[in-house]
């Protein structure tokens, strides 16, 4: 069902694409695509690539820099979640430079995090440091649900340079950040990280008890995780247990710390997200005894040593490496306090060649320490020797790295004074230019102007055209029914002068004849004659009846809107009805009122004919003293008035009616016909 989703999808996208490309803009599909991308609940992360491909090839298809750039930063989160940490950087990288080259801030604030986010864990911390304090800068521009993430990383940073104020200043802003924003897997995760490091900060300088305070806090938004059903909660809480434990340990509260890693052992079933800590619980709780004065040393060893060894089935990995380097130096510990020196030295040596290839100083110290007193001679003093050479190159070191964090928060903040003086020194070169500026845009509108009063009088001789149309109209109608008159009076003079003086002559000369024959010969003579007189009457009551005085001529509106009816209805098939047109005072009604009303109900007839479909078309007069309304309806197949875009005849009537101060209302639906009604002061 999956597969078939996403090939519809495709299908979907890809019809998108080519209508996209007609019109040369894309977004639409370049976003859905990136939006698909995101859905990793819904589908595989193999499926989010082709997504998010899809969505950077349509991006670079609209050349526009800002539109590439977030697709290619979709796709780098695609990378990420697949592990290609290679193909995520490069990616960043990219973008970062062509954020910086357009001034994308969003974009730069979201690379820089970004990249400083992954240099921290897999390259010198300086190299993450200098995004990190980019990504910082530009900050206020990140999408909200992001702006936490630079003030947790850098909170990281300063905590292993035991930069405690720094640390917790960075710590508070970003869960300021995460308080504003709706509680998340992600974002109760990092909330979660923040609070951990808080107590950490708070647990290094021996603040125990502000220190329990926050892992504290820590636990209740791991358990609000687990209410949430986001099973990364459990293990957030074995860690928070862990720390609280820790904690009570160094205030030599062992009772209490044993509860804590009573609970921890409770929930470990859930030590499948990280297998280490097993062992490592194992062997807290062995120490933890130990230290509360448990005399059953053997069982003590036996466990430390049970939990070395389950660390041997572990997979070969660093957190391995970490944990066993830990276990050994506490039973080395334990074997050194109950006097069994060679043991205790062969688990020293342990803990110290892990501590080497792990690069962990701070356990290399304590197994140089330990194997110092438990070697004599020379032995015991080249270790010693070792601990104090490494333990002031780490005090140089970290004095170093201190210092190289300043430089690069000093430079950083040199270069942003740099940029003021430049931004200063623009200033000048700016307002010279807003000056040239200001003296074409004046220049520009003194143009514009002209141009609007050559607009108006335009507009103004147009409006004196249309009612020259309108007359020359009603001239030509005039002429049309006079020569009309004139013919039927012509006709009837002809009728009456000459066929009906004829006639009556005809009939005059046959009464005289004296004719002899049978009576029914003469009779049907005589019904002859009384034909022609009636002939006479009814070509004398015909001559009568065309030069009767009602046939005047009608000169006004509703004659030369009768006569474009009747075209509209001759040339298209379509049927109309007239409705108290007549009854209308037309000669109170300005022409320049009668010019746009014909117009409005010539465009009306010419979309009525051209989309409608329809076969009727009603007009409807009414007047008032102050108004005359028109209500003109037809029963074609309608439109939706909310989805259509109105064009250009509509937008003409429109206008025509805003310069009369009249109004309209259009009333239509797909199936129902359109009812447009306009109305207009007199």
């Amino acid at each position: 069902m999956q597969k078939y989703t996403l090939y519809i999808c495709l299908m979907l996208l890809g019809f998108s694409h080519l209508n996209a490309q007609h019109n040369d803009v894309p977004v639409d599909s370049i976003y859905m695509l990136r939006e698909l991308s995101r859905d990793e609940s819904k589908y595989t992360l193999e499926q989010c690539l082709i997504f998010a491909q899809r969505s950077l090839k349509l991006a670079k298809q609209t050349k526009i820099d800002s539109t590439i750039l977030w697709s290619n930063m979709r796709l780098s989160g695609v990378y990420f979640s697949l592990g290609r940490h290679d193909l995520y950087v490069s990616i960043n990288q990219s973008i970062f430079k062509t954020a910086e080259r357009i001034n994308d801030k969003k974009a730069i604030a979201h690379s820089s995090s970004n990249l400083g986010g992954y240099y921290h864990y897999f390259k010198p911390k300086d190299s993450a440091y200098i995004y990190l304090i980019k990504a910082l800068k530009y900050n206020q521009y990140a999408d909200a649900k992001y702006k936490h993430h630079p003030h947790l990383i850098i909170a990281d940073i300063y905590i292993e340079l035991k930069l405690y104020l720094k640390c917790e200043e960075h710590i508070v802003r970003g869960l300021s950040f995460l308080n504003e924003l709706p509680e998340t897997l992600e974002r109760l995760d990092a909330k979660f990280d923040l609070y951990n490091l808080l107590g950490m900060v708070c647990d290094d300088q021996e603040y125990h008890e502000k220190a329990l305070k926050y892992y504290k806090k820590a636990i209740e938004v791991s358990k609000k995780m687990i209410r949430k059903g986001y099973e990364e909660g459990e293990l957030n809480l074995i860690i928070a247990y862990n720390n609280i434990a820790e904690v009570y340990r160094n205030k030599k509260n062992y009772k209490e710390a044993l509860g804590y890693y009573d609970k921890m052992h409770k929930k470990k079933q859930f030590f499948k997200y990280d297998p280490c800590l097993y062992p490592f619980l194992i062997d807290n709780i062995a120490m933890t005894n130990y230290l509360n004065g448990d005399t059953n040393v053997d069982a003590i060893v036996t466990d430390l040593k049970k939990a070395y060894r389950i660390c041997d089935t572990l997979p070969e990995n660093y957190e391995k490496a970490e944990t066993k380097q830990y276990i050994a130096l506490d039973i080395a510990e334990v074997y050194s306090k109950e006097h069994q020196k060679d043991s205790a030295y062969i688990y020293a040596k342990e803990a110290y060649e892990l501590s080497k290839i792990l690069k962990d100083n701070d356990y290399k110290l304590k197994s140089l320490m330990l194997l110092a007193n438990l070697e004599e001679g020379d032995k015991g003093k080249a270790y010693l020797k070792e601990y104090i050479t490494l333990s002031d190159s780490l005090t140089k070191v970290e004095r170093n790295m201190r210092n190289k964090f300043a430089r690069i928060e000093y430079d950083s903040d040199q270069l942003e004074i740099d940029n003021v003086q430049l931004a200063k020194e623009k200033k000048w070169l700016y307002t010279i230019t807003l000056g040239l500026l200001g003296l074409s845009l004046l220049l520009y509108i003194i143009l514009v102007q002209r141009s609007k009063n050559r607009k108006l009088k335009f507009s103004k001789a147009q409006q004196k055209a249309n009612e020259d149309i309108y007359n020359l109209i009603l001239a030509q109608q005039y002429k049309l029914e006079e020569g009309r008159l004139q013919e039927r009076y012509r006709v009837s003079e002809e009728l009456h002068d000459g066929v009906l003086s004829k006639l009556f002559g005809t009939r005059l000369g046959l009464s005289f004849l004296e004719l002899e024959g049978d009576t029914e010969d003469l009779k049907k003579f005589n019904d002859y004659l009384e034909q022609i007189n009636t002939i006479e009457k009814d070509v004398r009551q015909l001559s009568h009846n065309l030069k009767t005085n009602d046939l005047t001529v009608d000169n006004d509106f509703s004659s030369i809107l009768k006569a474009l009816l009747n075209e509209q209805k001759e040339l298209h098939h379509i049927e109309y009805n007239l409705t108290n047109v007549s009854l209308i005072d037309w000669k109170t009604v300005s022409d320049k009122i009668k010019v746009n009303l014909y117009r409005i109900i010539q465009e009306t007839l010419f979309n009525t004919i051209k989309h409608a479909q329809a076969k009727i078309v009603n007009l409807v007069f009414s007047s008032t003293n102050n108004s005359l309304e028109l209500v003109i309806s037809d029963d074609g197949k309608g439109f939706n008035p909310r989805k259509v875009k109105y064009g250009i005849g509509l937008k003409n009537i429109k206008s025509r009616i805003k310069a009369l101060k009249g109004t309209v209302f259009i009333d239509s639906g797909l199936g129902k016909g359109t009812t447009i009604k306009v109305s207009f002061p007199l």
